[in-house]
């Protein structure tokens, strides 16, 4: 598919190509009233939605996946697979991934208004997963995996919700959450795998204290966190977990929890109240 091709319709959009689909530099630019599919057997994918919110079916990619919304909300139905390429989503607006996101280098998603994933896991082989908003709305995200896996919202008075497992590499892989409110879970599965982890939550808690909500849960050797407006409550089953860089302004309330599990400290904590529990030493 040649490079400077417009596309408009009311209806669906499917391409199909040997090589490319547009290109990183010039993107195939298309105003679709539904979803819009595209497979490459050896080329990259790169189109922008325009005039509007995006919907996003099925794409496949031999290379690269590079997709945007130029001034509307994305929504992605179907699948992303960049067998051998990185995979970056973009949206003016907010976001919506319904289904899986495959790539061997590195996911890079970004939006404005919020991010709300909602099915599916977004998986890197080889890279890492990059998950920022801008300006407002809270970030959502299910089960990812990758070498590292960073988690950002920038947007003032938000939060980020674990729904899923943050899954790095346990070798080196590192998880990175930073929230400009609150940090929080939801369910009762360990929400975060890796060697180490750092969270911060700006404006606000880290976990919600218990009964009323949960701790975050956590399977890394060491930890790095701080509520620079609120309390942390974490949780380590079954695991060791070694405090790094520890700090609130209210409440710090850390816990090894299940038959095994010590709990280390490398640094001074700094929090109003302070509560520590270990399965083991």
């Amino acid at each position: 598919v040649g490079l400077p091709v417009s596309i408009q319709t009311s209806g669906t959009v499917s391409l199909n190509a040997g090589g490319a689909v547009g290109s990183e530099t010039t993107p195939l630019k298309i105003a679709a009233g539904e979803a819009i599919s595209a497979s490459t057997t050896t080329g990259s994918i790169d189109i922008t939605g325009v005039n509007g919110d995006t919907i996003f079916g099925m794409l496949s990619s031999g290379q690269d996946i590079r997709i945007a919304s130029e001034t509307g909300k994305l929504t992605l139905t179907e699948d992303l697979n960049a067998q051998n390429g990185l995979i970056s989503v973009t949206s003016a607006k907010d976001m919506v991934l319904d289904k899986n996101l495959i790539a061997k280098n590195d996911v890079n998603i970004t939006a404005a208004e919020g991010i709300n994933h909602t099915e599916g896991a977004i998986s890197s082989a080889q890279g890492s997963v990059n998950v920022t908003n801008t300006t407002s709305g809270d970030i959502t995200v299910q089960d990812m995996s990758g070498v590292n896996i960073n988690v950002t919202n920038n947007a003032a008075d938000a939060d980020v919700t674990l729904a899923g497992t943050l899954s790095g590499d346990t070798t080196s892989g590192k998880v990175t959450v930073t929230s400009q409110r609150d940090i929080k879970q939801t369910g009762d599965s360990v929400a975060i795998v890796a060697k180490s982890a750092a969270l911060t939550a700006v404006g606000g808690s880290i976990g919600v204290k218990p009964p009323v909500g949960g701790s975050v849960k956590v399977n890394v050797d060491t930890i790095d966190a701080s509520a620079q407006n609120g309390s942390i409550y974490l949780d380590s089953p079954d695991h060791d977990l070694t405090l790094g860089n520890i700090a609130a302004t209210d409440e710090i309330n850390i816990k090894t929890s299940g038959t095994t599990g010590d709990l280390t400290l490398n640094n001074a904590l700094n929090g109003n109240t302070i509560i520590l529990g270990s399965a083991h030493d």
